[in-house]
């Protein structure tokens, strides 16, 4: 608590909302604020609030305030994300339905969090006067540089590259299902890992492994080993 408290309101509405951010920047030692920090966040609107709490705001209006105060009130212009985006590149927080169900949630944007400098996101799924982080897979590492979205097929995919020489894609699809509380049954969809693309380099070959979920197992559809040709220089053909 010996960071600054900065308070920051939106001038536009955002889905509805209005939004009003207590944030505290980590500083160097001569206290100029650096672009992230802890943050709280309050959504109000007519019918509804609530707050969410994260390690991880940033708004990239903060490159024009490098010098902030404890008690410093901004009021910023909101950066919308854009109609072709699902996740977006520069908002700090924003809508979309990520999980296929007719219904946006609300994520907040990590700017730079991701691997390889893309941006991570929370993904947290907005109930009246409460929104619940979505802790399973694949939402609990979504990165704009890595996630590719099919709303026609409902599967989201997933490319995590190891290093130059090891490539892992995950594919999962979301798999309507049933459940019942209270009352009669309720319709809901559970995303499952379906098939799983393995590819390696090594100094002699290149393996690639294909595993797609048959039931309850994962069946090996594809194992292939291709030599590398190398000429007497040592470099590959």
């Amino acid at each position: 608590m010996n960071r600054p408290r900065i308070y920051i309101k939106y001038k536009q509405p955002v889905n509805g909302y209005t939004v009003k951010v207590l944030w505290m920047p980590f500083t160097d030692e001569n206290g100029y604020t650096y672009e992230t920090g802890n943050a709280i966040l309050y959504f109000e609107s007519k019918c509804d609030n609530f707050y969410i709490q994260t390690n991880a705001y940033r708004d990239t209006a903060i490159y024009s305030h490098t010098h902030l105060k404890d008690g410093d009130v901004l009021l910023w212009d909101y950066t919308r994300k854009k109609d072709d985006e699902i996740l977006s590149k520069y908002s700090p927080f924003f809508f979309s339905d990520v999980n296929f169900d007719g219904k946006e949630e609300l994520l907040i944007n990590d700017y730079n969090g991701g691997s390889r400098g893309s941006n991570a996101y929370e993904v947290y799924e907005v109930s009246p006067y409460h929104a619940e982080i979505l802790k399973d897979s694949p939402f609990n590492v979504l990165e704009d540089g890595i996630t590719e979205f099919d709303p026609k097929n409902k599967t989201i995919t997933k490319r995590h590259s190891l290093s130059a020489f090891e490539m892992v894609t995950h594919i999962y699809k979301a798999i309507k299902q049933e459940r019942v509380e209270f009352g009669d049954p309720e319709v809901f969809y559970k995303f499952e890992l379906i098939e799983v693309d393995i590819w390696n380099q090594y100094k002699e070959q290149e393996e690639h492994k294909v595993y797609r979920k048959d039931g309850f197992k994962y069946e090996l559809v594809k194992d292939e080993k291709i030599p590398i040709r190398r000429s007497l220089d040592g470099v590959c053909r």
